[in-house]
């Protein structure tokens, strides 16, 4: 829901659908579930990003999700 509002994602390694909505430094950061400091370090690096790249990250995460949704959306129109 909020890549569909154009957020950018911060996500564990352990988030299962990472692998399709996320790509680390393109819409959002992946971050280890067990090291505490690469969160940290993910946050710092997203605040610290300038205006402009947050906004194509923003981009980048309303895109990715759009077309995920229509390929769910074919895939549920072939399987009826």
């Amino acid at each position: 829901e909020a890549m569909f509002f154009g957020a950018p994602v911060i996500v564990s390694d352990r988030v299962s659908a990472k692998i399709e909505l996320v790509k680390d430094g393109y819409n959002g950061f992946i971050f280890n579930v067990l090291n505490n400091n690469e969160l940290v370090d993910c946050l710092h690096k997203f605040i610290n990003l300038p205006k402009e790249q947050k906004s194509i990250f923003r981009k980048n995460s309303q895109q990715i999700i759009l077309q995920w949704l229509n390929h769910a959306n074919q895939y549920q129109h072939f399987k009826t």
